[in-house]
């Protein structure tokens, strides 16, 4: 069986879907550790549950205990917001994300 690991991964957009109701994935160039790229989309509830997950299981690298000891990034939490201010959230919360998906190959990898 063989085995890959993410050398990079970084989000380049965001595009708004219709199916099954309106929402927006963020759009995610992933590098293999064999070279390969892949293109992947996700949602922001995804990468927030993932965030919910990593500091339930990681209290002291979540900074539960001592915040300057956090090593696992910050992501805005879940908001209520009108129709049409939508995409400027999600486009807002690119930077987040991307810099989130550096931190945690980078904490991986040991660098």
């Amino acid at each position: 069986m063989l085995s890959y690991s993410v050398l990079d991964a970084n989000v380049v957009d965001v595009e708004k879907r219709r199916n099954p109701s309106k929402h927006y994935v963020y759009i995610i160039n992933v590098t293999w550790s064999d070279s390969s790229c892949q293109t992947i989309y996700r949602r922001y509830s995804k990468f927030f549950d993932l965030q919910m997950q990593l500091l339930d299981k990681f209290p002291i690298e979540g900074g539960q205990k001592d915040p300057k000891k956090r090593i696992i990034p910050f992501l805005p939490g879940k908001i209520l917001f009108r129709r049409s201010h939508i995409r400027d959230v999600a486009v807002k919360r690119l930077r987040p994300i991307d810099d989130y998906c550096r931190v945690r190959i980078l904490i991986f990898l040991g660098e």
